[in-house]
Parts: C-alpha cells; sequence; structure tokens
C-alpha cells in the first residue's frame, strides 16, 4: 500500500470529467477566454510520514503548443517540499490559475505524470479546446455590490444598490423618522422647570407648523403626525425648538431632551442616503429578519452542494442533507491547510461515507458557502427597471475576523474568486474590527450633510494646523465587537481637515471639510465569543443538573456547580468536575450527539435571560441524567424523590440565578476588556496627547450589560505613559439592534463613500465633506515578536511603526533592525502582552535546500562561527500584514540610486568633515517649520560620515558601480502637489540655501506616500519616494555571490494554535 494517493478534481462547470483523470476544458466568456484547470492533491494515508520526493513531467500531443507547456510548468505545478512532516493534503497544483486563451489556437492535449516511491503514479490528461464561434448572450450587471460576513453563528449580508450618493437631505430619511419619533414624545411630556416658557413655546407649535405646512393641527395633532413619520412637520417643529434653545430662557430641560432625541435620530444608520440595504430573508412562518444561520448542511457531496437556512436546524421541507456543520468559520486561520470533510464530527462516525465526501475538504466546504451567499444576494437584487431583465452581481467584499493572517484571508479570497468565477472580489483588506469601527463613523456623520459635521467637528480634538496651515482636527473610537466565535477589536482615528476656500470662490459656500479615517490599533481573539461563553454555561448546567440528582437521591453533596462557577479558570471547567460530570451526565460523543445539541440551546437559552439578568429554570432535566445513575439511584423500582410513585422519571427543578451566571462568565468578559485596554495603551504609548473620545460596542454577546460595565471599568483603571487615560465614560454606546449587521454595513459605507469628493456636493450656507479611505492602514497595528526554536523572543515592530509608502501601486512596508540570521525562526502577532498567533515561520536551510543551496557546512550562515562575513536577517511586515525576511550577506545592505540627484554648492559638506546640518524646509514656509534631514557631523572618516552604499542602476552582477552616502532618518516635510522643498546649510552663522527650491517630483504615489532624501559623498542630493531599494538578489546563490545584495524572502504562513477545550462542536464536551 502507498503512503499517499493523488487526488485529480474540479469544481469549475467548464472542466468536466471525461473518464478516470481524463478531463477537457473549454474557455470561459466572462472571465476574458480564460480556462480552468483540475486541481491536483495528494492525500495522506499513512500518519506520520514525511513528503516524499515527486517528479513531475508534462508534455504536449503538439510540439507546435511547447509555449502551452512551458507556461503550464511555470504558472501550474508546484514543488513539493520533500523530507518534511506532512500534512493531511498536499497541493500539487497552484489553485485558481487559468490558462490565457491566446495559448490555445487548436484543441491541445496535455499529459502531466506524478512518480515517487511512496505513490502510485498518476497520469493526468487535460484536453484544452478552442473557443466557439458562438459566445453568450452579454449579461446586464448589478451597478452596486455585496459584503458578505460569515459568522461562526450567524451571517449578514449588506448590498450597496444605488449608483451614486445623494446626499442632499440633511438627515437621513429613517434618521429623520426617529428624530420624529422622539420629537413627538417630547411635545407630550411637560417639562418640569420653568413651565410657563415651555407651556409658551408649545402653544406656538401649531402656528408654526401652519405657516410652513398650511395645515391647522392641534398639539396632539401634530404628535400623532411626527409618529407617523411625516418629514414635513418635523422640519416645521425642529425650527423652533433649536432657536429656543439658543433663547437665555430656555428651559434646561429642552435642552437635554432635544440633545436625546438628536441622538437618537444618530444612533439609525443612515442607509438610504447611502444607498445600502441589508439583505432580508424571510420564509413563509417567519417574519423578515436580517441574520441567516451559519449552520451549513450539506445537501449532497457528489457534486458538493449546501444550503443554509434561517434557525440553527435542520431544514424543515423535508428535504435529505447528508449533514449539517456549525461553526464552520472557525476553520478561516487554519484554511491554508485544509482537513478532509471526513474528519469533521458531523462526518466521522458516519462509516457509508461516498469517496466524494473522504476526498473533498473543508476548504471546499467554505467555496460553496460563498456560492450559497451569492445567491441569496442574487435572488434578492432587483430587476433591471428599464428591461425587466435581471441583474448579475458582479462585485463582493469578504470579511474575517481582525487576528486571520494574510495568507488565510488570500486562500478564503482564492475559494470565493473559484466558486464565483464571473465576480471581482477584492483583497481582504478591511476585517470584521476596522468594519465596525466605520459603521461607528458611519453614523458619526450621519448623511454628511452641514448638520453632521459640524457635529463631528464639535465633538473632536483640535490638532495642529497641517503642513499648509489648514485646521485639523481628530476624534478616536475604540470598537470592542464580541461575536459567536470571534473577538475584533480596532482602534480608528477619524481626521476632519478644513479644505481652504480660494479667494474666487463665492463667499456664501460653507465650510469644506475631507475626513480621513485610520486605523490606530487593532487585536482580537480567534475564540473568546459568545459561544464560548454558553460552553461555560453548559457546563454549569451539567453540574447543577448533577447537583440537583445527588440531593434528590439523598447522596452527599459535591457542589459541582459552585465549583465551576468559582474556579475563574482558563478552561471552561475544571478537569477533575468534568470527569465526574461526564459519568453523571454524559453529553460526550457521537452516541450522546442529541443530547448534547438539546442541552446546548437550554444552555444557550439560559445565557441570553441570565445575562439580561433574569432568572432561569427548567424542571424536565433529568432525562440528561446517565442510565446508569438512574438505575443506581433507584435499584428496586423505589422513587427516590419521595413522591409515592416507584415507576415515575425522577424529576427536579434546576435554577439558575444571574449573580452566578456573572460571576461565571466575567472572566472571560474581563479577558475582553483587557484585549481592549492593552490596545489602547500599545497605540497611544507614542501620543502623549492622545484621548479617547468613543467606545462603541458591538455583537451579540454586547447586548448583556455586563459587557458595557466591565470595559468601562477596565478603561478607567487604565493608565498610560504612567497617567490616566483621558475619556470620557459617558460616551459608550452598545449597537443592540443591529449587532450582527455592523461589520457588513461598515465595510458597504468605507466602499460606497471612497473617493466622494467635496465638489459633488457643494452647497451655499452649508458645510460639506469629502472622504479619503484610501489609507486606512497607514501604521502597524500590533505589536511583532520574533521567536526561535531556543525560545529566545525579540520584539521586532510596534504597534504605531509607521509603514513607508510609495509608489502607486506598491504595499508601503514596516522593518525591524538587522541582525545575526537564525535557524528557525517564528514571526508572532500579539493579542497583549500574555497572548500570540503564529503569523509567519522561516528556516534558512529548508528555504535555500529548495534552490539546492547547502547551509549546514556554510560558515556565512552560522553567527558564531570565526572568519567571514555572516548572513543577516531582517524582518518585514507590508500593508496587508504579510511578513517576509530580508536576507543580506555584510553588515551593509546595498540601497540602488534611481535618479543622478541635485548638485550641492558648499563642498564643506561633502569632504567627510562637514559640521553644517541640512535642513529641509516646505515651500512659503517660515523657518521654524523646517525639518532637519542631516545631522552635524564630527570629524571622522568618510565611512563614518556616510555609512549607506549605492549601488548606480547600470550595475551589473559581481562588478557594481558603488558611492557612499547618508539616507535621512526621516521623511521630507509635507508638501502638496506641485510644493517645493528649499534645502538650507544651517550654521552658527545661520541659513544658507544649497540650490533652488526642489519641485516635488510628478510621480503616481500612494495614499500616504513619503519621500525621503540622500546626501552622498560626491556632493549630491537624491530625492526617493518612499525608502530607497535595496539592490536586489534573485535567488541564495546570487544572495552569496554579491555581498550587499538582499534577497526577499515571503514567511511561510503559520498555523494558529487553537485551544480545543474551547471549541463547542468536536464531540468532546
Amino acid at each position: 500500500m502507498a503512503d499517499f494517493e493523488l487526488i485529480t478534481r474540479s469544481t469549475d462547470p467548464r472542466v468536466t470529467l471525461q473518464g478516470a483523470n481524463t478531463y477537457t476544458a473549454s474557455p470561459d466568456p466572462l472571465l476574458g477566454g480564460t480556462y480552468g484547470l483540475p486541481e491536483v492533491t495528494m492525500q495522506l494515508l499513512v500518519p506520520g510520514r514525511a513528503l516524499p520526493k515527486i517528479q513531475a513531467e508534462l508534455s504536449v500531443d503538439d510540439p507546435q503548443t511547447e509555449p502551452l507547456a512551458e507556461w503550464l510548468r511555470g504558472n501550474w505545478l508546484r514543488l513539493v517540499d520533500a523530507g518534511h512532516p506532512a500534512a493531511p493534503v498536499t497541493v500539487l497544483t497552484n489553485p485558481g490559475i487559468r490558462v490565457p486563451g491566446e495559448l490555445i489556437t487548436a484543441a491541445a492535449t496535455v499529459a502531466v505524470t506524478w512518480s515517487s516511491p511512496a505513490v502510485n503514479e498518476t497520469v493526468l490528461l487535460v484536453t484544452l479546446e478552442p473557443s466557439a464561434a458562438t459566445a453568450d448572450p452579454p449579461v446586464r450587471e448589478y451597478t452596486g455590490f455585496a459584503v458578505f460576513d460569515f459568522g461562526t453563528t450567524t451571517t449578514a449580508i449588506t448590498l450597496r444598490y444605488k449608483p451614486r450618493v445623494d446626499l442632499e437631505d440633511p438627515l437621513d430619511p429613517e434618521q429623520a423618522r426617529a428624530l420624529a419619533r422622539a420629537l413627538a414624545g417630547l411635545l407630550r411630556v411637560p417639562l418640569t422647570d420653568t413651565q410657563d416658557e415651555w407651556a409658551k413655546l408649545l402653544g406656538g407649535v401649531p402656528a408654526e407648523v401652519f405657516r410652513r405646512t398650511g395645515d391647522q393641527r392641534t398639539l396632539d395633532e401634530i404628535a400623532a403626525q411626527l409618529d407617523s413619520g411625516n418629514l414635513e412637520v418635523l422640519h416645521a417643529v425642529l425650527g423652533p425648538l433649536e432657536v429656543a434653545c439658543h433663547g437665555r430662557r430656555a428651559p434646561r430641560e429642552l435642552h437635554r431632551r432635544l440633545d436625546q432625541a438628536l441622538r437618537a435620530a444618530y444612533a439609525v444608520p443612515p442607509l438610504e442616503a447611502n444607498g445600502l440595504q441589508s439583505v432580508r430573508f424571510s420564509a413563509p412562518e417567519e417574519s423578515s429578519v436580517t441574520a441567516l444561520s451559519s449552520m451549513v448542511h450539506v445537501v449532497t457531496f457528489d457534486p458538493l452542494a449546501v444550503r443554509m437556512e434561517l434557525r440553527d436546524q435542520p431544514p424543515k421541507d423535508g428535504g435529505k442533507i447528508e449533514g449539517s456543520v456549525r461553526s464552520l468559520k472557525r476553520e478561516f486561520p487554519s484554511i491554508t491547510v485544509p482537513r478532509p470533510l471526513s474528519t469533521l464530527r458531523e462526518f466521522r462516525a458516519r462509516g457509508d461515507l461516498p469517496d466524494a465526501a473522504r476526498t473533498a475538504q473543508t476548504d471546499d466546504l467554505l467555496g460553496q458557502v460563498f456560492k450559497h451567499l451569492y445567491g441569496e444576494a442574487q435572488q434578492r437584487i432587483e430587476e433591471n427597471p428599464d428591461t425587466g431583465e435581471p441583474l448579475a452581481l458582479r462585485r463582493v467584499f469578504l470579511l474575517c475576523p481582525t487576528v486571520t493572517p494574510p495568507a488565510a484571508r488570500e486562500r478564503l479570497r482564492e475559494l470565493a474568486l473559484k466558486a464565483m468565477p464571473d465576480v471581482e472580489i477584492p483583497p481582504i483588506d478591511v476585517d470584521e474590527g476596522i468594519a465596525a469601527a466605520l459603521y461607528f463613523v458611519m453614523l458619526g456623520i450621519g448623511s454628511a450633510s452641514g448638520i453632521g459635521v459640524e457635529a463631528l467637528r464639535g465633538r473632536s480634538r483640535r490638532l495642529p494646523d497641517g503642513p499648509n496651515g489648514e485646521k485639523r482636527w481628530q476624534r478616536t473610537i475604540l470598537v470592542v465587537d464580541i461575536g459567536g466565535g470571534t473577538t475584533d477589536i480596532a482602534l480608528i482615528g477619524v481626521r476632519l481637515t478644513e479644505i481652504p476656500v480660494g479667494a474666487d470662490d463665492d463667499r456664501l459656500i460653507g465650510r469644506r471639510y475631507r475626513l480621513t479615517p485610520e486605523v490606530l490599533g487593532t487585536t482580537g481573539h480567534p475564540q473568546l465569543g459568545g459561544d464560548n461563553l454558553t460552553l461555560r454555561v453548559f457546563y454549569w448546567l451539567k453540574a447543577a443538573i448533577a447537583d440537583a440528582y445527588l440531593l434528590a437521591a439523598g447522596q452527599p453533596a459535591e457542589n459541582l456547580a459552585r465549583q465551576v462557577v468559582t474556579s475563574g479558570a482558563r478552561k471552561p471547567v475544571p478537569a477533575t468536575v468534568r470527569a465526574r460530570l461526564d459519568e453523571l451526565v454524559p453529553t460526550r460523543g457521537e452516541e450522546k450527539a442529541t443530547e448534547f445539541l438539546e442541552l446546548w440551546h437550554k444552555a444557550d437559552d439560559a445565557k441570553r435571560k441570565l445575562g439580561a439578568r433574569r432568572v432561569w429554570e427548567d424542571g424536565d432535566l433529568s432525562k440528561f441524567l446517565s442510565a446508569s445513575v438512574k438505575t443506581s439511584a433507584n435499584p428496586g423500582g423505589n422513587d427516590p424523590s419521595g413522591s409515592g410513585n416507584s415507576s415515575a422519571e425522577m424529576t427536579f427543578k434546576v435554577t439558575l440565578g444571574s449573580e452566578d451566571f456573572e460571576r461565571l462568565v466575567r472572566p472571560l468578559i474581563r479577558r475582553a476588556a483587557g484585549l481592549a485596554a492593552a490596545q489602547v495603551s500599545a497605540s497611544f504609548r507614542g501620543d502623549p496627547d492622545a484621548r479617547l473620545d468613543e467606545v462603541a460596542l458591538s455583537g451579540r454577546t454586547v447586548e448583556m450589560p455586563l459587557v458595557a460595565e466591565t470595559i468601562r471599568d477596565r478603561l478607567a483603571d487604565l493608565s498610560v505613559r504612567g497617567r490616566p487615560l483621558t475619556w470620557n465614560p459617558t460616551n459608550l454606546v452598545v449597537e443592540k439592534k443591529r449587532a450582527k449587521e455592523v461589520a457588513s454595513m461598515g465595510a458597504a459605507w468605507a466602499a460606497t463613500v471612497a473617493g466622494v469628493g467635496v465638489d459633488e456636493r457643494a452647497q451655499k450656507g452649508d458645510s460639506r465633506i469629502a472622504f479619503q479611505t484610501g489609507g486606512l492602514m497607514l501604521r502597524l497595528p500590533c505589536d511583532f515578536r520574533l521567536r526561535g526554536n531556543d525560545d529566545v523572543a525579540d520584539d521586532v515592530l510596534r504597534a504605531g511603526d509607521p509603514f513607508v509608502i510609495g509608489h502607486k501601486g506598491e504595499l508601503g512596508t514596516a522593518r525591524g533592525p538587522w541582525g545575526a540570521v537564525w535557524g528557525s525562526a517564528d514571526l508572532y502577532r500579539m493579542i497583549d502582552a500574555s497572548e500570540d498567533i503564529v503569523w509567519g515561520q522561516f528556516v534558512p536551510a529548508r528555504e535555500a535546500a529548495l534552490e539546492h543551496v547547502s547551509t549546514e557546512s556554510d560558515n556565512r550562515w552560522k553567527p558564531l562561527a570565526p572568519g567571514q562575513p555572516k548572513v543577516q536577517m531582517q524582518v518585514e511586515v507590508d500593508q496587508r500584514l504579510n511578513p517576509f525576511v530580508n536576507l543580506c550577506l555584510g553588515r551593509v545592505p546595498y540601497l540602488v540610486a534611481e535618479d543622478e540627484g541635485y548638485e550641492l554648492r558648499q563642498q564643506a559638506l561633502i569632504d567627510g568633515t562637514a559640521t553644517a546640518a541640512v535642513f529641509a524646509l516646505p515651500d512659503q514656509s517660515g523657518p521654524e517649520r523646517a525639518v532637519e534631514m542631516f545631522p552635524a557631523l564630527p570629524n571622522g572618516t568618510v565611512a563614518e560620515s556616510y555609512p549607506d552604499t549605492f549601488v548606480r542602476p547600470a550595475a551589473t552582477d559581481g562588478q557594481p558601480q558603488e558611492f557612499r552616502a547618508r539616507v535621512s532618518t526621516f521623511p521630507l516635510p509635507e508638501i502638496p502637489d506641485g510644493g517645493t522643498w528649499t534645502f538650507l546649510a544651517r550654521t552658527l552663522d545661520g541659513d544658507s540655501p544649497l540650490f533652488e527650491p526642489v519641485p516635488k517630483p510628478e510621480w503616481q504615489t500612494e495614499e500616504g506616500a513619503s519621500w525621503f532624501a540622500s546626501l552622498s559623498e560626491d556632493g549630491r542630493l537624491r530625492l526617493h519616494l518612499g525608502r530607497p531599494r535595496y539592490w536586489p538578489a534573485r535567488s541564495f546563490t546570487d544572495l552569496l555571490r554579491n555581498p550587499g545584495s538582499v534577497l526577499r524572502k515571503e514567511m511561510r504562513p503559520g498555523v494558529p494554535d487553537l485551544d480545543p477545550d474551547w471549541i463547542p462542536f468536536t464531540g468532546e464536551h
């Protein structure tokens, strides 16, 4: 028997199976006439085996199609890292690859043979047929997009349905209706202070309504009209009330109540103004709801197909299903190493699984989930109003938990692209924490009218003026989203910049602003959520049942429930108590799956009631006792309950109280609050003036009052830089009505307003706002730590370190210090100071071996070996948090000079003994705004004065044309496009310009780009967009041949080490 088995498969409808490992592929006109290909994987049959060396030979039937063969060898086939422990499934072909149509001019058959001593030889045949003359009819496209938020327990979808944003009204219609209802209540309730003034004001309301609408109504009729959402009456009433608030004798309570009414209005998301709507799921027996159960029902295995329902239960229509999978989202972090479906608890006990079920994997199942969600969204998209034809959804955004590694995010996107091949799916740059934060930014400005933007400015902290003297404000919001399976936390800064009005502008135009949200920090926990709270209640309930039985049976009390409540342990139940509960109230194993689920639902119901500080009780729980317990308690048929009925089932009532409940779950809530406090501390440590303006809570779990209380108390105790945190505890908001939709709505709003300019809505006498959402991630959101085999740790990157951003289309990066190369290095993303998640892994010997380079006997790879320059290592992380390692032989990496630069005037600055410092001054600025770029140097050698080495672009391998320079530590001061910098030499005698003002180059840049300067020994100053580039090495051989060159290698993805005791649906609870 072979140790491994090769499996071929295809889920592309245009790649069809013709026989054993034989496929035919046809072009897809919706994807530019490109061809899909089968996927080839190697399944481990004997656990513990190492990956074998596999030979893959690819050939074509016609020599004229050799370009196709070369393309497939370079893009489709994947090398195997032989000798290392084998995963359950190893991918042998790159997924999602599509063959360009121009390579197929005639039918071509490709043969691939995989051979190895550990694998039975497998031959794959694929025939690619040329495009037919006929084409599919064009499909009318939906002009909006959808956001999918597939949760652990529930799922939400938000649609953008308007082609453009219409924000002319001062309030979104739903916000206006909420304000109208609040004002109706204000008119009905008499104020307690200054009754005469209030009565006088109320008496004038009907007259004002008549003046504005022409309708004569009584005060009660006006209140009824407001209750019904009459917006005309709203504006007629709101005006006099706002004017009254500014009067000298205005009732104080009017201020308070009107403020409450406005807050109630702005607590309603401005969906209609932004063209957003939640997908509403409904069934004949259900009311319309906006959250779908995330339970995945497998309808068939071959082909794999799924469905999802409104409730957390099997379909009610009687349709046959193969099984129902819960909490599939828990597979997100490890989706780069998918599991066979046969290993899931829902299927592993089945002996009748078909072969298709044994070869299908969790990533296949997730792909089908995305396909199903696409169908749900597509069904609810309106038909084309002009033709009545259906519209095709062509753009979808995905969300994932905050601490999902980047490799897993990209794999999720690949699965979605495969499931929805004709849909554009951007990279997952906005995670659930950031998306939730953007939702509360949307609430803060309403429909972006003058009312919202001026209110936002009034609640924000004034910052120093910008580089061009523009006024700036910032509001900082901490968002804690506790969902069913994860906790996601984001700290976001909302910067408001006033755009100066030019002299030629109409003086009646109101203020213009630019709003720029920026992520200041993110964290989270992949297992801390509502399900974990339910799991604790589940064990508490089991213990309470056991205690009640022992009492009814007259046996010694063991106080099991008290032990569960008071343990305060990281585990959901103490080990000794868990073992005892397995004896008395067994729910573990496949044979007890029904009992587990029934008791789980009772525990979830108890959690909701106890979380609302109500009592929970149930008298039908004795059925969960083990059969042996019942028999031993009643061996002779006597009734231990004393009822006198010997044949009666033992009955007792279990009552759970909210006080014990809060003691039980408080450690978990404190853990979430501690993560939030740690993130604030890490993000604020570099800003002595930082303050927290608002705390917002979302997710189903935050409906419990205990959550807000615990987070408020934890932040009240927080110190930053030795001083108490500056924040207002009253500015804590809890989103309860749309708890699940927060993330999808926030992501949809950000995509909607991206690039909306101020000129599109300029209006006389009103303030207007433009959005700039392209620069969300300008600094590291978290700390990163490097750890080796000997458990030595090194903090290499810190939250708040800026990303250096440059050319258009390139991601900015943050780099750690250079140091000795590690034999094995694991990069961890810190959740807080006590817990982390493996983010990337790098073993130089393993990576070099793939290029047939050995490091074992080469002292250049051994930091402690004598002689020879050593290989240095640097950690680099980009804006998507992809981890990389830079390698360089020698201590100084070489940089690339990309232009000839500007020649300096003063020879004293370039002879290695300069005593003048060089400053950069933005144009039209005073000397106080000059920034030191190069400090004055003491006398020294040229190497000390110019520590960096540049290579000219014309350099060839082995013969670099070098010169020495020094690069500015800090970027040049910010200037607008078309601006200039003046470079000054500053000595004791004063400042002197080095040359004429230097214009900012007209290069295409990314949002947040920065410019650096370098000063060379030959008297030239150069400008660099972003950091000067490293002199690149193309391979390990190139790296060792050319000291100073830098080899950049992406770290292999790490798989988070999740605690199985925190996962409810494994069959082990």
